[in-house]
């Protein structure tokens, strides 16, 4: 019997998923300063759990099948990706495995990943306009 508190704090700690979409307040700071907060913020995030698999220096059987374009250690690199990291994190298969980031830090990296969606759609539409 005496595990079970034990058993219960490991049962109701952090990491959970964020429920709901990412909605962050603003993505004002994210537009202005996308790759100032990108290092700041959420880069260390991803170098914590992403970068056994997800960093440039990778390869081949380090990189545990992760895909060779996907790479976490660039703002460049993780740009492109955005809607496939986000999604991946949001249905928890990644990570997969190991260390698992706190409820904060998902959240962190999934508001920044949509806001970055947010703002490459505006620029699409902008260019959709001003070619019309």
């Amino acid at each position: 019997m005496r595990w079970l508190p034990l058993l219960l704090l490991l049962l109701g700690c952090d990491p959970a998923i964020p429920d709901g979409n990412p909605a962050p307040a603003s993505c004002g700071d994210v537009a202005d300063g996308e790759q100032a907060y990108f290092e700041s913020d959420v880069q260390p995030i991803l170098e914590t759990y992403c970068a056994w698999c997800h960093w440039s220096d990778k390869e081949g059987e380090d990189r545990h099948a992760a895909p060779v374009a996907v790479n976490f250690d660039d703002y460049d690199y993780l740009k492109p990706n955005t809607f496939l990291t986000w999604a991946r994190m949001k249905d928890g298969t990644m990570p997969p495995m190991g260390r698992m980031p706190s409820t904060e830090e998902y959240r962190t990296v999934l508001d920044f990943l949509s806001c970055l969606d947010a703002v490459r759609e505006a620029e699409l539409a902008d260019d959709d306009d001003s070619s019309s």
